[in-house]
């Protein structure tokens, strides 16, 4: 996931969200199905039939957000991936991403969020792109 949501204009949401699937193979009933559930688990599935520019810079956010989510993927690198959202729905998104970290996904998130620290087993800080701390360390 990237820290610009990357949204085709001319797609849906859901769109977006299915395209990639689709790309790998799946078909389009299993990758609508997954990207629904996707737009579920980050709160806008109401949104699935809007264009990006219909949306706000948060929603547009965590379609970006589903579109990683969705399929069967088992590796999650998210770069700044909650940067456009309020602090209640960053919760709430590290909070998914605990969940799946939980269910067995190796989740690698980069955040300047410090507060989001709670989420995680593992916390690197990093300064001028040189390691400065590990673990709890880093958590202070």
């Amino acid at each position: 996931m990237f820290q610009d949501h990357r949204l085709i204009p001319e797609f849906t949401l859901l769109e977006n969200v299915t395209l990639p699937l689709e790309i790998a193979g799946i078909s389009a009933v299993e990758a609508r199905t997954a990207g629904e559930g996707a737009l579920e688990r980050v709160g806008i599935a109401e949104l699935a039939n809007r264009y990006p520019d219909e949306v706000s810079g948060g929603q547009k956010q965590r379609a970006g957000i589903a579109r990683g989510i969705a399929g069967n993927k088992r590796i999650l690198l998210a770069d700044e991936a909650t940067g456009a959202l309020d602090r209640k729905n960053s919760f709430s998104i590290f909070g998914l991403f605990r969940e799946l970290a939980d269910a067995g996904f190796m989740v690698l998130a980069a955040t300047h969020d410090q507060g989001v620290s709670e989420f995680a087993d593992e916390i690197i800080g990093m300064e001028d792109g040189h390691l400065v701390a590990v673990g709890a360390e880093a958590r202070s």
